[in-house]
């Protein structure tokens, strides 16, 4: 209660070293120096969790924290395929997914070895039906045959991102056998997992979920057992937006190339989201929404008409022309542009570099994508 009063106190000093001095004025050093930690991570968590219940954490567990959004979309659809089945979270950390199954009406028991971290989590998560424990994730304390399970296995438990599944914790083998015991399950992982090793066993059947929020890819995830549902055994992008939520699942098929003329005059420049990238669904993508691609190895996608859909931004190309600097240049000018952003698929060198180079003299900022096809690197310029 001290330390919250004193923070309310400083509430309108918004820059760290001024707030740590008065801090220190109203506060003994340790607990002084706490304080100005503990508000400047409540700043950070600001942006994962719009709003504002994280009220306690530590650095690094902030940092390894599920987005408020991204553990909202998780919790409905533990509901939708889990309906009355009480929550696992075995590495709970400050309470994200903990917090949303909550609110779902769901009852959840949230642990984590890490005593500070569950300390937090309880903090948390006060006033919320979810109950904290301190455990291992490996030894639940909880009738798991009738729960299901979230867990996150720490992928820097030595400090350093690990590559190596079995050198996470709790290591890929045992996470398989945690699994079983459950009636469903969703393993959340890194977005650059290689789902290749998800293959045999209990991942058999599984669903390899991918989620974006507002653009960036934030998360993978496997749903196992109840979790897979009418799922089980493809794919699935999960793009979420301000108040939108775009789902796209299905077996990869390959992308559909468009012939020269189709792509010819007057047509827009479709860029699937990160999450639709990563799930290999471009191709579904395309031909769910009647769209072909640039090329068999790149994600754009090129059609007449801008298609309506949240799995996707468009621009429609002004000038379509090789990517060699002078002939960029002289088309950006044609549309008053000088400053532009880069977009690039299949080009070795950084999109800074390319805008550098393409730099016009125009007024007007503007946008080019420059991909890789079968007549070599070719430059679009977009309407902005």
């Amino acid at each position: 209660m001290r330390i919250e009063r004193a923070l309310a106190e400083v509430s309108d000093v918004r820059e760290p070293l001024r707030r740590a001095e008065a801090l220190r004025r109203k506060l003994e050093p340790e607990t002084a120096r706490w304080a100005a930690e503990l508000a400047e991570l409540r700043e950070r968590a600001a942006a994962r969790f719009p709003s504002g219940w994280i009220r306690f954490a530590t650095r690094r567990a902030l940092e390894q924290s599920t987005r408020e959004p991204v553990a909202r979309e998780r919790a409905r659809r533990i509901a939708a395929v889990a309906p009355g089945c009480a929550v696992y979270d075995a590495t709970c950390g400050l309470g994200a997914d903990a917090r949303a199954v909550s609110e779902m009406g769901t009852a959840v028991v949230a642990a984590d070895l890490d005593a500070q971290v569950a300390r937090c989590a309880s903090l948390n998560l006060a006033g919320t039906k979810a109950v904290v424990v301190r455990a291992d994730a490996l030894a639940p304390p909880v009738h798991s045959a009738s729960m299901f399970l979230v867990v996150d296995p720490d992928r820097r438990a030595e400090g350093a991102r690990e590559l190596d599944p079995e050198r996470w914790s709790p290591p890929w083998s045992a996470l398989a056998k945690l699994a079983g015991r459950f009636v469903g399950a969703c393993i959340k992982l890194s977005p650059a997992f290689d789902m290749e090793q998800a293959r045999g066993g209990v991942w058999d059947g599984a669903l390899a979920q991918w989620t974006s929020e507002r653009g960036e890819l934030c998360e993978a995830s496997l749903w196992l057992g109840v979790g897979a549902g009418e799922l089980g055994g493809q794919r699935e992008a999960v793009v979420l937006g301000p108040g939108t939520v775009g789902r796209l699942a299905g077996v990869p098929v390959p992308v559909r190339v468009a012939l020269s003329e189709k792509v010819a005059g007057n047509f827009w420049l479709v860029d699937p989201d990160p999450a639709v990238v990563r799930a290999g669904l471009v191709g579904n993508l395309g031909r769910e929404l009647g769209l072909d691609g640039l090329d068999p190895m790149l994600a754009y996608l090129v059609g007449p008409k801008p298609p309506p859909t949240p799995l996707a931004k468009a621009w429609r190309v002004l000038a379509e022309v090789p990517a060699d600097p002078r002939k960029v240049r002289e088309a950006l000018e044609q549309h008053g542009f000088g400053a532009v952003e880069v977009r690039k698929r299949g080009h070795p060198d950084p999109a800074e570099e390319l805008a550098r180079r393409f730099r016009a003299s125009g007024p007007r900022r503007g946008l080019v994508a420059v991909a890789r096809t079968e007549a070599g690197h070719r430059a679009f310029v977009l309407e902005p």
